[in-house]
């Protein structure tokens, strides 16, 4: 039988980690969020204990204050791992949700992050606790952003290329082949910017923001 011995680190980052270790088999790694998740599950796998690591709250609470995020959390869900990171979904007082990312160890050496519901609806990452928050981006959002400023755009496609740190446009590529058929990029903005919106052709985003387009070639 296999002996299991695990380690327990509270890390700088904010993030606490279980290391666990049968040799002769790898080490695994795995934050606090998923420790306190499989326990509640099973009260007989291993929990976090340190005492930075003990209240995942206030662990999640302090993890975003480092970011620049004010949050009472009120609740907490784990959601899984991708391309070796953990996603988090924080559920603040007052109704704003956030979705945290942070490394798994020996998987990344990335910063922890954290972005909005409606970022991360964007993304494909769809939070769950509550519906309170800003509602989630869909191709109608964007379609009807353009129908706001007159844009005449029968939209087949959407394309995100992303959205600017500063302005907080989302970046986007249009396929409207009947009223533009060179193709249509338009930074758009929401409720979250007061940047201004403009259109450009595939062209002018390539000259300008040098952004290729994927559904016609400027």
């Amino acid at each position: 039988m296999l002996e299991t011995i695990n380690v327990e680190v509270a890390c700088g980052n904010g993030i606490g980690y279980l290391l666990s270790s049968s040799p002769p088999q790898k080490t695994q790694g795995y934050s606090c969020f998923a420790a306190d998740r499989a326990h509640a599950k099973d009260p007989t796998s291993p929990s976090c204990a340190l005492p930075a690591n003990t209240d995942m709250k206030a662990v999640a609470g302090n993890v975003l204050a480092r970011l620049g995020t004010t949050c009472q959390v009120a609740n907490l869900n784990w959601m899984g791992i991708n391309a070796g990171d953990e996603y988090i979904e924080i559920a603040c007082n007052g109704g704003n949700d956030y979705v945290l990312t942070g490394p798994m160890p020996g998987a990344s050496t990335k910063p922890p992050a954290a972005m909005s519901c409606a970022d991360a609806a964007s993304r494909g990452i769809t939070c769950k606790m509550s519906n309170s928050g800003p509602p989630p981006l869909t191709f109608d959002t964007f379609k009807n952003a353009l129908a706001q400023y007159n844009v005449a755009c029968d939209a087949t496609n959407l394309r995100s290329i992303g959205k600017e740190t500063d302005l907080k446009r989302h970046v986007l590529e249009f396929q409207c082949p009947q009223q533009d058929p060179e193709g249509l990029v338009a930074p758009v903005r929401l409720q979250d910017s007061k940047a201004p919106f403009e259109t450009l052709s595939c062209a002018q985003a390539a000259a300008k923001y040098k952004i290729i387009c994927q559904y016609v070639k400027p």
